[in-house]
């Protein structure tokens, strides 16, 4: 066998509008055979027996992959992309993109993605020491000064 088919199962637990939405869009675009277990977050079901036997926090995306439990969005995508690195998502381990790389994926969960729910609530400022991405503006400036200096992270 050759391919994808010498990879294994993927099993994908999802609830729709959460953050399991990024991990099926990018399952798509790797093109890649997975199957899905859609369950209704607002009824509950995340928290029943079964699913918190695989996921005890009960949270979306939730992959299983041969056996391997990978949980937290920003860690599905990693997985995924090295799983299928003839896709060219992700820097071999050897590249030296691989740091910058691990970076900005990182930034995503936890300085990006905060900073916007806080703008969106409109939650107060509170002191950027204190916050996980400092200030919003910053956020922002940190990452528009790095796509300035190419057409991506």
């Amino acid at each position: 066998m050759n391919g994808i088919h010498n990879k294994g199962s993927i099993t994908f637990y999802h609830a729709p509008e959460t953050r399991g939405t990024g991990v099926r869009v990018l399952l798509e675009e790797l093109g890649v055979p997975y199957e899905m277990n859609v369950l209704n977050f607002k009824a509950g079901e995340n928290q029943q027996p079964d699913f918190l036997a695989i996921n005890p926090l009960g949270k979306f995306p939730t992959l299983v992959h041969n056996g391997i439990v990978v949980t937290e969005q920003v860690a599905c995508y990693l997985y995924l992309a090295d799983l299928y690195p003839e896709k060219g998502l992700a820097p071999a381990l050897d590249d030296p993109n691989r740091g910058a790389y691990l970076r900005w994926m990182a930034y995503q969960g936890s300085s990006f993605e905060p900073a916007v729910i806080d703008k969106a609530f409109n939650r107060p400022v509170i002191d950027p020491s204190q916050s996980p991405y400092g200030r919003y503006d910053k956020m922002l400036d940190t990452i528009y000064g790095q796509i300035a200096k190419g057409p991506y992270l």
